[in-house]
This record gives structure tokens, C-alpha cells and sequence, in this order.
């Protein structure tokens, strides 16, 4: 069985190797994200944000448009919504 890759940056590398994996890149935001956010005791919450902000680059459409194949894609409001979805809506979802 194969297992679908997913990216969150890509190059002119036609081989992928360079292209940076969805997963690695999420994981590392989140990390960022978790030291910023200590500063005012909210590592969990920069943890999850980094996590969340780029979940709409797990779909076809985006990975088909970072391989040159498609237009562009709105991912960044993917995590915002399974946030609000997940944890209530407040004004400032």
C-alpha cells in the first residue's frame, strides 16, 4: 500500500528531493511557535497554532499547485476553521 507524501515547499527540482515535507514543517512551526509563545506562558497555544496554520496544504489541490499543476489555493484558513470547529466559535475566529 502507498502512502500519499505531502509537502509544504517545493522547488524546480523535478525529483523532490529538496521539497520540504508537510509534516517536518508543521512539526518545526509548531516548536517556533511553542518557544515565542513561553514568553507569556501560552507554549501549548503557539504549539497548536503552528501546528493548525498550514493544515489546507493537506489536500490535492495544494500539492497539485506547488508541482505546477494547478492555481492558487486557499490553504491558511484550514486551521483557523478546525480550530473554531474544534474549540467554539468566538469573535475572533
Amino acid at each position: 500500500m502507498s502512502k500519499e507524501v505531502f509537502y509544504a515547499h517545493s522547488s524546480d527540482n523535478p525529483d523532490k528531493s529538496d521539497w520540504q515535507l508537510l509534516v517536518d514543517h508543521l512539526t518545526q512551526v509548531g516548536s517556533l511557535a511553542a518557544q515565542f509563545a513561553t514568553a507569556f506562558d501560552c507554549a501549548d497555544y503557539g504549539q497548536v497554532a503552528g501546528l493548525l496554520h498550514d493544515l489546507g496544504k493537506y489536500t490535492t489541490e495544494f500539492q497539485n499547485r506547488i508541482s505546477g499543476e494547478g492555481g492558487k489555493v486557499d490553504h491558511a484558513t484550514w486551521g483557523a476553521k478546525e480550530a473554531c470547529s474544534k474549540w467554539g466559535y468566538t469573535s475572533s475566529c
